[in-house]
């Protein structure tokens, strides 16, 4: 006869079984009792219960601030950043074509600034425009004299090279006027 000298050969599935269920069931009520000892302990048990209460309560904090303020903050993040960097692929793409330089801004600015500070002009019923050096006025005044006197001062503003008077024209179509001063 040949004998095993491992015990877990020796020993039936069963018991085997039973033996771990045992074990198991041991260590957990060891668990639970030095846990129940921990907590109800006479003297410094109230401190601990405060403690654990006191942890539970900023643990549910931490998770309420993270779901109803930051994680709708960090979307809107993301959401702006993804915004943007279409924004930039599209200007890539169509080499900008939808943004005004700067010195057309300043360009638009300049000629308000200017020509419009004489208080007798109608600055509300004129919209300026430009397109490199040339300026597009569009609106209605009350008398065409008005809108040659306002043309021929646009002329004389710093940067200006041509003025495209629409005043007073609404039927002139304004994309037609500034395909023919694309430059």
């Amino acid at each position: 006869m040949q004998r095993d000298f491992f015990p877990n050969n020796l020993i039936p599935d069963e018991q085997r079984s039973r033996r771990s269920g045992y074990i198991w069931g041991l260590i957990t009520g060891l668990a639970v009792g030095a846990a129940a000892m921990f907590i109800l302990d006479p003297q410094n048990g109230r401190r601990r219960r405060s403690l654990a209460r006191d942890q539970a309560i900023k643990a549910r904090n931490t998770v309420d601030r993270a779901v109803t303020e930051d994680l709708p903050k960090r979307a809107d993040y993301v959401s702006g950043f993804a915004e943007g960097a279409l924004h930039k692929v599209r200007q890539m793409t169509d080499g900008g074509s939808d943004r005004r330089s700067e010195n057309e801004s300043v360009l638009v600015d300049r000629v308000m600034s200017q020509v419009f500070r004489d208080p007798n002009l109608p600055k509300g019923d004129i919209n300026v425009d430009a397109s490199g050096s040339t300026v597009f006025l569009r609106g209605a005044v009350q008398d065409d004299e008005l809108a040659l006197d306002i043309a021929n001062r646009v002329r004389a503003v710093e940067g200006v090279d041509h003025v495209v008077n629409l005043i007073n024209q609404p039927e002139a179509d304004p994309s037609v006027a500034r395909a023919g001063y694309s430059g």
